[in-house]
């Protein structure tokens, strides 16, 4: 059983980007999500593929969504 609906996965290079985008989330309304940060400062993944498989190991939502921190969360 899932404990969230949405699992969101996103790569970091950057905290201020990070942050930025985060709270863009916080500013939905009625969306129940977990959000999982993949910390890449040190580029330790080889490629983008690989850090979402280690994080989707991690996600308890009924979906997962991997989002560039580009995506900017208004509605």
């Amino acid at each position: 059983m899932s404990v969230y609906e949405y699992s969101l996965i996103t790569i970091s290079n950057h905290e201020n980007i990070y942050q930025e985008f985060k709270e863009g989330l916080e500013r939905q309304k009625g969306v129940d999500y977990e959000l999982i940060k993949i910390n890449n400062n040190q580029h330790q993944f080889s490629s983008a593929r690989t850090a979402y498989n280690e994080a989707a190991t991690k996600a308890n939502g009924k979906y997962l969504c991997s989002l560039p921190m580009l995506v900017e969360m208004t509605l």
